[in-house]
């Protein structure tokens, strides 16, 4: 399990406009990507009973998929301006959700339909809800999962705690990450 803060580096005002004036839904499923460092297809996958509320923050289970073949589990501990925590738990009690998918799609009045938000309309919702913020923003599911690792390397987590949450298999491919963050620091 990992315990890295999830407050580094969001983005405010995508995040602000979106917890002012867009539907709670798609607030907590930013955090949740951005925090998990989640891939669409995992995101799209999660069922209510995937997630258990401990004292310290959520265990977050995620199915086996062609990314990862067996079963994991993240933490997601609060944060202290953006708190996939606070969040998910106010998702449930508006959304009255209790069972089955977590993120489902809605219908043009802003009804919960039973069906799951599939990771065509996460992708949708996240280039949506960017581009009413800032014009010409391009934002995708991978720049939230992108976004987060970014924010623990510049924060100085360790690459063990990177590696919990984002389940990579190839230290290569964070190591990447890694580069790119630090490509100013210390320059020649």
């Amino acid at each position: 399990l990992s315990f890295i803060a999830t407050d580094a580096k969001i983005p405010a005002p995508i995040l602000q406009a979106m917890y002012l004036d867009k539907p709670l839904r798609d607030h907590t499923l930013l955090l949740l990507m951005f925090s998990g460092a989640l891939r669409r297809s995992e995101a799209a996958r999660i069922e209510v009973g995937d997630l258990d509320f401990v004292g310290q923050g959520i265990r977050l289970r995620l199915k086996p998929s062609k990314h990862q073949l067996h079963e994991t589990e993240i933490a997601l501990i609060p944060g202290k301006h953006y708190c996939p925590v606070s969040a998910l738990a106010n998702w449930l009690k508006k959304s009255r959700i209790g069972e089955g998918p977590l993120f489902r799609r809605m219908n043009r009045w802003g009804q919960l339909m039973p069906e799951p938000l599939g990771p065509q309309g996460i992708n949708l919702m996240i280039k949506r809800r960017t581009g009413q913020v800032i014009d010409d923003l391009y934002v995708s599911g991978h720049s939230l999962r992108r976004g987060f690792i970014t924010s623990a390397v510049t924060a100085g987590k360790p690459m063990n705690k990177i590696i919990e949450v984002t389940r990579h298999k190839a230290l290569r491919t964070l190591q990447e990450y890694f580069d790119d963050a630090h490509k100013f620091c210390g320059h020649a």
